[in-house]
């Protein structure tokens, strides 16, 4: 028998079983449709997760080191290189404390009040607009590419960096007054008024030891999960003056929630899973038990078990091309307009802010394979089922 009879009689027995096919068709749509938005849900999830791991405040940890006995000893070099050589470290520096300061220049920075800060250069925000902060730059900032603020009886202003590009801002720090040129804007989600500058100046600005006469610096684990096994490595050296904290905890809470919502999707994927094999397993073995009569009649011309198999996949694969179609189609309309949308605005105030799903991708492929799977799996189970109809048996009790 040719593959394509094969797939002419199943084919036909689609049409023949329309009530039971439109069944089938429906629930396996329903599944794609919600496999699919959980899998788009899930790479969402994961990217930003990945994203969020890789910035520095879920990365750096603050140490500061008390002035007495053993730090009267050594340099602040010295401690650097004591803190760089610790397991899982990528980096040690100098930690520089953000300075509120007042802007000279009002009719350039309309916020009055902004915040100067910095961080080694492979941490600092990338350019939307001009050039960023490389290394050996000195006097330089990258300002906000757009800030909102308030003034006077509640009148809303919003301010663009990109404007002032090449133009030389005068901040009032303490005593000193700093000059640095505009080179370029961030992408400023949370509207805040913070002015990156190069870690050199900022440092340059305060004093090595804070007025307490601790030694502060910025220890950067090479992962995210590293955090926790710099940080015990710091507290064994407490005895000798050091302590340890997170310098910025608002990143934990944002993994947290990711990973809470990474769980619940991945619960849904597999409960939709099961959900979806009993129903296919229970409708191919309601329609087998109907058509006993007619499999034994197909076996005493000739058909074989292995026919029989195929035939079944055939019919099941066929109704299961329908409902992944139908299913993809109300997911791509559901996906992008409602929870892609949805993930979006939990996450645009972040510190990574949205991340683009493309409109095809491997969930696709994965909820493919997830459902055809379902349909391959159910009909080997039942195909032990159809080994057990003997044509002589059957007819006879008919």
């Amino acid at each position: 028998m040719t593959v394509g009879r094969m797939i002419g009689i199943s084919g036909r027995s689609v049409i023949r079983s329309r009530v039971n096919s439109v069944i089938f068709i429906l629930i396996l749509a329903v599944y794609t449709c919600a496999v699919d938005i959980s899998f788009g849900s899930l790479s969402i999830l994961q990217n930003q997760q990945q994203a969020l791991s890789r910035l520095l405040i879920n990365l750096e940890l603050l140490v500061e080191v008390a002035e007495g006995e053993n730090a009267a000893k050594e340099t602040n070099e010295t401690y650097l290189d004591r803190l760089s050589a610790l397991p899982y470290v990528a980096m040690a520096y100098d930690a520089a404390e953000d300075l509120s300061v007042e802007g000279k220049d009002r009719e350039k920075f309309a916020p009055r009040e902004v915040v100067l800060t910095a961080a080694p250069e492979e941490f600092v925000p990338k350019a939307v607009e001009g050039s960023g902060i490389s290394k050996g730059d000195s006097q330089v900032a990258l300002v906000p590419d757009r800030v909102e603020y308030t003034s006077g009886f509640m009148q809303r202003h919003v301010w663009k960096g990109g404007d002032l590009i090449g133009q030389t801002l005068t901040l009032q720090v303490g005593e000193e007054t700093y000059r640095c040129r505009i080179v370029g804007t961030y992408d400023n989600r949370e509207s805040t008024t913070q002015i990156y500058i190069p870690l050199q100046d900022l440092q340059k600005l305060q004093p090595r030891k804070n007025g307490d006469g601790y030694y502060r610096f910025g220890v950067v684990a090479e992962e995210q999960k590293w955090v926790a096994a710099v940080e015990e490595e710091i507290d064994a050296l407490s005895s000798e003056g050091f302590s340890v904290q997170l310098r910025d905890t608002s990143g934990q809470g944002e993994l947290r929630s990711i990973a809470s919502m990474t769980l619940v999707y991945q619960i849904a994927v597999t409960v939709l899973s099961m959900v979806a094999f009993f129903l296919v397993f229970a409708l191919i073995a309601a329609k087998l038990s109907s058509q006993r009569k007619q499999t034994a009649l197909m076996k005493v011309f000739g058909y074989r078990n292995a026919h029989l198999f195929f035939l079944n996949w055939m019919e099941t694969g066929i109704v299961a091309l329908a409902g992944f179609v139908i299913g993809e189609a109300v997911s791509l309309l559901l996906f992008h307009q409602f929870v892609f949308s949805f993930l979006s605005t939990q996450f645009r105030a972040s510190s990574v802010g949205e991340i683009a799903v493309p409109l095809f991708s491997m969930r696709q492929v994965e909820t493919f394979l997830c459902l055809f799977g379902i349909v391959l799996v159910s009909n080997l189970f039942l195909a032990l089922k159809t080994r057990k109809i003997y044509p002589v048996s059957i007819l006879k009790d008919r």
